[in-house]
C-alpha cells in the first residue's frame, strides 16, 4: 500500500466539545484545509470518534478536562491538542503571551491563566502531540515543560487565487 493510500484511509477528527463553534471557525477552517490538502480525511464534531485520531483545541476547564480524560481512559486512546495560547517556558518560568505567569494583562486575568495551564497539565498523559497552526504560537522550550510530547506544525493551507 502506498503512502497516499494509507493517508486516504486515515481519519482525523476535530472534536470540538469544549468551544462554541463561532469562536473557533477560523481554526476549524485552517485545520481542515491543511490536512485535506495533505491527503487526510477530516471530520469535525461534538463527540469523539473511537476509530479516528481525535484532535482537540486547547482551552480546558475542570469539566472539559474531565470529559477528555474520561474518553481517553475508557477508549485507551490519546488525543492531539491544537495549541492556541502563547505558552513558553523560559529559565524555568512559565510565560503566557510573553509575560510571566500571574501577570496582569488585558487579555487574560491571572486566575484564568493558571486554571487553563493546570487543566492542560491534568490531561498530559492523554496527549499524543501538540499541533501548532502555522507559525504561532512558538511554544518556546515547551518540551522542558511537557517532556515527551512532540510539537508538530501544520502548514499553512494553500489559498487559491480568484480569477478576475
Amino acid at each position: 500500500m502506498s503512502n497516499s493510500q494509507q493517508l486516504s484511509n486515515t481519519l482525523v477528527h476535530l472534536w470540538v466539545f469544549n468551544h462554541p463553534l463561532h469562536g473557533i471557525s477560523d481554526q476549524i477552517k485552517y485545520f481542515t484545509m491543511s490536512l485535506n490538502q495533505h491527503g487526510y480525511n477530516v471530520s469535525v464534531g461534538r463527540k469523539p470518534l473511537p476509530d479516528a485520531l481525535n484532535v482537540v483545541i486547547e482551552n480546558f476547564s475542570d469539566a472539559t478536562s474531565r470529559t477528555l480524560i474520561n474518553f481517553c481512559r475508557t477508549s485507551g486512546k490519546r488525543v492531539a491538542v491544537i495549541m492556541t495560547e502563547h505558552l513558553d517556558f523560559i529559565k524555568n518560568e512559565i510565560y503566557i503571551h510573553g509575560d510571566p505567569l500571574w501577570s496582569d494583562n488585558d487579555y487574560m486575568n491571572p486566575v484564568t491563566q493558571v486554571s487553563r495551564i493546570k487543566n492542560l497539565m491534568d490531561c498530559v498523559q492523554y496527549i499524543r502531540c501538540f499541533f501548532v497552526l502555522g507559525d504561532l504560537p512558538e511554544l518556546l522550550n515547551i518540551n522542558d515543560m511537557f517532556p515527551g510530547i512532540a510539537v508538530r506544525t501544520l502548514p499553512f493551507p494553500e489559498i487559491k487565487k480568484l480569477s478576475q
